[in-house]
């Protein structure tokens, strides 16, 4: 489909006084570990390879489920965990970046099957060995439901739970839905978890 943009300068201004809103971006940036991880037959393949070249961290996995934590790390203290159960399958895995005693997520993944075992890992596993756990700062539709159920979950145990701004400068969270959208000043909003 050809739009007619003659009487704007820009994208931006087009896309700003169109009457018919895009319902996404123009860039796309491709399918992710998770989408792929999805198939099943994928997954046991990626397991396999996973405890064979990464680290056992840790076995007693906190969650009904046994799961295996099997970590790479990087060099740029990046670190990508990924929770196998015995089978093998990756149940979720978390990557993270390691900042001052606490985590900064770089992403988060579950398969449907174990569904909430990311959730209940950052409080039960995460929250317990580091001072605090910080969100990336774009979420997809899926991301941005887990950390609203992160937030609801950690102010009803008292943890404590604030919103990183641009500056680093932290406020309290008044109202959940305010912190996301589509906009560029949503860009370098981060909620931030602490350790009780």
């Amino acid at each position: 489909m050809l739009i007619y943009m003659s009487s704007f300068n820009t994208f931006l201004e087009y896309y700003r006084n169109n009457e018919v809103k895009l319902n996404e971006s123009p860039m796309r940036i491709g399918r992710s570990l998770g989408e792929d991880l999805d198939n099943s037959w994928y997954n046991v393949e990626t397991s396999k390879e996973i405890i064979n070249s990464c680290s056992l961290i840790d076995n007693e996995c906190p969650l009904n489920t046994v799961m295996n934590l099997y970590r790479d790390e990087y060099s740029d203290n990046k670190i990508m965990d990924h929770w196998v159960t015995e089978q093998p399958f990756i149940g979720c895995y978390y990557i993270f970046q390691n900042v001052d005693g606490g985590l900064q997520s770089l992403g988060v993944w579950n398969h449907q099957q174990y569904k909430g075992s990311a959730r209940i890992l950052l409080f039960s596993y995460y929250l317990k060995k580091y001072d605090f756990i910080i969100s990336d700062n774009k979420h997809t539709t899926q991301g941005e439901t887990f950390w609203k159920n992160i937030i609801k979950m950690a102010t009803k145990d008292s943890y404590k739970v604030t919103v990183l701004g641009r500056t680093g400068k932290e406020f309290d969270i008044d109202d959940v839905d305010s912190y996301w959208g589509n906009r560029n000043e949503f860009a370098d909003y981060k909620i931030k978890i602490y350790k009780k």
